[in-house]
């Protein structure tokens, strides 16, 4: 291993030639080339600020790769020389899965909906892996996993509504996945319609044709949880009847749209 820098929790912080380090499943699976120039720039201004995260290395001294790959490739494709490295002991392939979706969701440029399933990923397979652990317990592991590895710990409420906006329907997820302009709001907003299926998916497919602020979005479910008004019943114009007080005859009659009036019929009395 090469020389140790610190050490923290168990954690090594080391500075670890590339050709050491490889990568079996990135969360991120394509990184785009403006990216990469982008973090390279960085690092000449800058330096590594952060470091990457490997496991513990394996029987040929090797070490996989589990958060920062756009970094090493920014070093790699650049700089190529020795990267800050952060060596963790994984317990499971589990861990290292979710240190990779925590680390994942830091990123600015995710969609709601790709932020929703991660989160969703990751509660999951703490609540599978905790078993019977309160939902609070989890959110507040997932929320301070976070700023461990990133520095910035989320609110727990904003993980909770993450995570149940990726129980939106598949076929409405696709409509709106990669439409930056759908947030969070958006979805809790869509969520209101979990009884009415086929309306969701109809307001989603009109959001994917033409994106709505949440104000807009509200308005159109409200109007889909609101039913219309009772058309008012049918008048029977020209219905008479006999008025019990004064003994007046008189007649409905239509003046307008949904309007009516009651008329004296004159009796004319024959001589």
């Amino acid at each position: 291993m090469s020389k140790v820098i610190a050490e923290v929790a168990g954690d090594q912080y080391v500075e670890l030639p590339l050709d050491l380090i490889y990568w079996t499943d990135p969360v991120r699976k394509e990184i785009r080339k403006e990216d990469i120039d982008a973090m390279a720039t960085s690092f000449a201004c800058h330096g590594q600020i952060k470091p990457i995260v490997v496991d513990w290395p394996d029987e040929e001294g090797r070490y996989e790769g589990v958060c920062g790959r756009l970094r090493y490739e920014a070093m790699r494709r650049f700089h190529e020389r020795p990267i800050l490295t952060r060596v963790h002991k994984f317990n499971s392939a589990r861990e290292k899965r979710e240190w990779q979706l925590a680390e994942n969701l830091h990123r600015r440029n995710l969609t709601a909906i790709q932020k929703a399933e991660a989160y969703k990923e990751l509660y999951e397979s703490m609540r599978e892996e905790y078993g019977g652990v309160h939902d609070k317990h989890i959110v507040s592991t997932i929320a301070k996993r976070q700023e461990d590895l990133t520095g910035e710990k989320p609110s727990e409420s904003i993980i909770y509504d993450y995570v149940h906006v990726a129980e939106l329907p598949e076929e409405v997820k696709e409509k709106i996945t990669v439409d930056r302009n759908f947030g969070l709001e958006h979805g809790k907003q869509l969520l209101r319609l979990k009884d009415m299926p086929d309306k969701q998916l109809e307001i989603a497919e009109d959001f994917a044709r033409e994106p709505m602020t949440v104000k807009q979005l509200k308005k159109k479910v409200n109007e889909a949880l609101s039913p219309p008004p009772p058309k008012p019943s049918p008048v029977d114009t020209g219905l008479k009847f006999e008025c019990p007080v004064c003994g007046e005859t008189y007649v409905i009659v239509h003046v307008g749209e949904g309007k009516h009036r009651f008329e004296r019929i004159t009796v004319i009395e024959s001589e």
